[in-house]
């Protein structure tokens, strides 16, 4: 990095004594006017009445545009470059002054006719008068003879080098204070960021890692444009100390000053329309803020307001801030600087054309999960069944529901699919009583059915997760042709050990009717067989089970 630094600070100072050797040589030769300080005559080939620019020490003085007596503006420019070159080479005070006559404006150096301005030379696109048009070529002929004057002045050389070479010395010095710079604030990024990194989560971690990253970049891309803003005033700067490339300097310093004039007008006339979008969304946010702690008032009890309710207050306070935010967007849209530009406009009507062809699936997914929410037919914690995903409701969003299975796995149900299949949800009406689980069995018509009955509820009494304090039930579900249908009904402590308390009910039921030596024909039962088809219990534990199996 300090090798290309220095390598480009040497081609800086080498084009810097560039243009001072070429001074240097300029004001080594006679004081007359040659062909490199004063413009040549516009070739012969060029048609009349073409306009023909007089200049001096790379200065624009006066354009011919009209043609006198006869002569055209080459010829006149031709003219007019002889009686200059006769009157400089005098080296008199170098006066100019205006006199008048009947072809026109009389234009005289130390009493010498020079050239003659007539109505004709005046330029058709500039809107000013022929006095005000007069006064600005005497200025800018007074200015080239006092730059020709200078750049042949060894003092004058000497001087304009001295300053340059103290305008370099303070450019490299302030390029290398801003490269210090540079590298101390990455460093402190890098420092401050990796203290933050360790206290996040590794996910978190490697975002906030390339985050520092890219304030890094942006830090020296900064000092890079810092940089070459401060090359760019050195080389104005010099350019304009020596009279031959002053106008050089004068249109770099023009060009910058513009520019930064440019951008600080901008900034200031944006200021008003800044501070109103300040204003109208400090408002939104003060709005949105308030109505999330008078809807959480609400989801928790401390207050009640019409139509809302604990279940619906949180989406009621989102469709509200979100409805705030939007309003905010579209009062702030005029005062936001730039907004009625082309660009601007068309920049919205693609993002508007963006949203409105990718977003018809995500306005529809939460537009049924309000549904849900005001339907509300599932909570948070309720034991569901959608399609054939089973399991504890986690959490609701506007987009989709998080379901936990028995296994405990995650399922991300989409909620058009959740509105658009039937639901089935073991928690809503049994959340104090207790959410039910049906086991059915099919029994031989030779068995009587209070002893299965009996059975069925002595199965149940022993199954760890029933409640105790709600008395299983037993139906006789159907008489079909060769068997009695019965169904257990029973209530669970929990609805999300559904499976497990069913897994313990369907064995605990298996032990008691081998008990009984009564046989479970289900679920197909065509006729008797010739003894009873039961398990004994010392039978209960043949190998590989042992006798701690339950």
């Amino acid at each position: 990095m300090r090798m290309r630094l220095g390598r480009w600070m040497g081609r800086l100072v080498a084009l810097a004594l560039l243009f001072l050797v070429h001074a240097l040589a300029a004001g080594a030769g006679t004081p007359a006017l040659t062909d490199t300080t004063l413009a040549a005559s516009a070739p012969e080939a060029v048609a009349a009445y073409q306009p023909a620019t007089l200049t001096i020490a790379n200065r624009p003085v006066f354009v011919f545009r009209g043609e006198l007596m006869g002569y055209s503006p080459d010829k006149r420019l031709e003219t007019a470059t002889q009686r200059l070159q006769a009157v400089m080479a005098e080296r008199g005070p170098g006066k100019v002054t205006v006199g008048q006559n009947d072809l026109g404006a009389v234009v005289q150096v130390d009493g010498r006719l020079v050239f003659v301005v007539t109505k004709g030379d005046v330029d058709p696109f500039l809107d000013q008068s022929f006095q005000q048009f007069l006064e600005a070529v005497t200025g800018n002929l007074e200015a080239a003879i006092v730059a020709y004057r200078e750049q042949r002045s060894l003092n004058a050389i000497i001087s304009a080098l001295l300053r340059a070479l103290l305008a370099t010395v303070i450019m490299v010095r302030a390029i290398q204070y801003l490269r210090r710079l540079v590298i101390w604030l990455t460093r402190w990024l890098g420092g401050y960021a990796e203290g933050r990194v360790q206290r996040l989560k590794e996910a978190q971690s490697t975002v906030a890692a390339q985050l520092v990253t890219l304030v890094r970049l942006v830090v020296r891309l900064a000092g890079l444009v810092l940089a070459l803003l401060i090359a760019y005033s050195w080389l104005a700067f010099v350019l304009d100390q020596f009279p031959y490339t002053s106008p050089w300097g004068d249109q770099l310093g023009g060009y910058l000053g513009n520019t930064v004039l440019t951008v600080v007008m901008a900034i200031v006339r944006s200021i008003p329309g800044l501070l109103m979008v300040v204003i109208i969304f400090t408002m939104a946010r003060f709005i949105a803020r308030w109505s999330r702690l008078l809807f959480e008032a609400v989801r928790d009890g401390r207050m009640e307001l019409p139509a809302v309710d604990a279940d619906t207050a949180l989406p009621t306070q989102r469709l509200i801030s979100i409805f705030i935010w939007l309003l905010a967007v579209a009062l702030a849209f005029p005062f936001i600087p730039g907004s009625g530009g082309a660009a601007f406009k068309g920049l919205s009507v693609l993002l508007g054309l963006m949203v409105s062809l990718g977003a018809s699936s995500v306005v529809s997914q939460a537009a049924s999960g309000y549904i849900l929410m005001y339907s509300r037919s599932l909570r948070v914690g309720d034991y569901v069944k959608v399609a054939e995903h089973e399991g504890t409701i986690m959490s609701m969003s506007m987009l989709s529901t998080k379901i936990r299975t028995p296994r405990d796995e995650e399922i991300n149900v989409p909620n058009a699919v959740i509105v658009s299949s039937i639901t089935k949800n073991y928690t809503r009406l049994t959340r104090n009583t207790g959410a039910m689980l049906p086991t059915t069995i099919t029994i031989g018509y030779s068995t009587p059915w209070r002893q299965v009955h009996a059975m069925l509820i002595t199965a149940a009494e022993r199954t760890e997760g029933i409640r105790k304090d709600a008395k299983p039930g037993v139906l006789q579900s159907a008489l079909s042709d060769f068997y009695v249908e019965y169904t257990l009904l029973v209530r669970l402590e929990r609805p999300d050990t559904r499976a497990s308390v069913a897994s313990a009910l369907h064995a605990n039921i298996q032990d008691v009717f081998n008990e009984h030596g009564v046989q479970i024909m289900s679920p197909h039962y065509e006729n008797d067989p010739a003894e009873k088809v039961w398990v004994p219990r010392e039978k209960w534990h043949e190998p590989p089970a042992s006798g701690d199996d339950v």
